[in-house]
């Protein structure tokens, strides 16, 4: 493999490791595309319900033709889409057939061909990568597959980051929510309380000490905090997570 197409392809890797989100992740493949491909502009489409959208481009002509082809619903990137196939068009010249807006709007804009190459999962078809040129002819199908190919793996590597942060929040919210309702029942029966009173003695306590609800809960139930009608106290030698305790009244 060629140098530069490797180094082209380890940066595209530590940029899935290293983006925080996949809007900037797209942005930076747009832009390795355009330079590893040689043209001038790229961008990628990708659909919300069946429609759609500019979601990354490598600069403002990638945008702005993008942009025509979800307005004008013609051009190689929806075509790619629709048709589930990689289009190229080597010569804007002789499209203007096949797409009467997009083609002359195209060319006002100095492009002399467009290509897109489908971005597929297990799902079907998720958007496209499209490619835009000033020069006729068509760069290499290999590398813009392989290009695709970064887009689907990067969207479906933050889908699943996003799903595992949101069973891991899932998760922390359950099990944060019965440490509260065991020392809820700890200090009603400590106390020959109704709940719902448990519950505030809980609450003025963590408010009152800037602390959170879940750690004064988990401390109750360790011992290390008891708190009564009055003053909450801590065993001797605990060390607490909080400041002094103030009266509970």
């Amino acid at each position: 493999m060629d140098r530069t197409v490797l180094d082209a392809f380890l940066a595209v890797t530590d940029d899935l490791m290293a983006c925080g989100d996949v809007d900037a992740y797209l942005r930076r493949l747009a832009i390795r595309a355009a330079e590893l491909l040689d043209v001038r502009a790229v961008a990628v489409l990708f659909a919300d319900d069946g429609v759609l959208d500019v979601v990354a481009s490598s600069g403002e002509l990638g945008e702005a033709m993008a942009r025509c082809e979800v307005d004008f619903d013609e051009g190689p990137g929806v075509e790619a889409y629709r048709s589930g196939v990689p289009v190229e068009c080597p010569t804007l010249f002789v499209a203007e057939p096949r797409w009467p807006k997009f083609a002359p709007a195209a060319m006002d804009a100095g492009l002399a061909a467009a290509h897109a190459v489908p971005c597929l999962n297990r799902d079907g078809v998720l958007g496209t990568l499209t490619v835009y040129a000033t020069r006729t002819g068509a760069p290499s199908a290999e590398l813009g597959q392989a290009m695709a190919n970064a887009v689907s793996l990067g969207v479906t590597v933050f889908k699943e980051r996003a799903r595992a942060e949101l069973a891991d929040q899932l998760q922390h919210a359950l099990h944060s929510r019965v440490v509260i309702e065991q020392a809820k029942g700890v200090l009603a029966e400590r106390l020959d309380l109704p709940i719902p009173q448990a519950f505030e003695l809980l609450r003025r306590y963590a408010r009152s000490h800037n602390a959170k609800l879940h750690d004064v809960a988990s401390d109750v139930l360790t011992g290390a905090l008891v708190i009564t009608g009055l003053p909450a106290t801590r065993p001797a030698g605990r060390t607490p997570r909080t400041p002094p305790p103030l009266p509970a009244g």
